[in-house]
């Protein structure tokens, strides 16, 4: 991937002539972004598969449900069902 982007970046900057220094970043852009993405970082292989474990994390549904001290006594009956006798 950070071949492709460095190759791109290359690319552009051999079909563009220009002495601006914005347009210079942004032909540099694909290299310094794909570069980014593939830097190892703890506990993830690389920046990309953190974003992607974050936006699956975010996008996916979550249900809670409530394990609190009034559900259920020590016995493990329910609360409405405590009173049924």
């Amino acid at each position: 991937m950070f071949a492709i982007g460095v190759s791109v970046s290359f690319l552009l900057m051999l079909m563009i002539k220009t002495d601006n220094v914005v347009v210079m970043g942004f032909l540099i852009a694909p290299a310094l972004i794909t570069g980014v993405l593939v830097l190892p970082i703890p506990y993830y292989h690389n920046v990309m598969g953190f974003f992607g474990s974050m936006l699956n994390y975010l996008s996916s549904r979550k249900q809670y449900y409530w394990r609190g001290w009034c559900v259920k006594d020590a016995y493990g009956r329910d609360y409405e069902s405590r009173n049924k006798f």
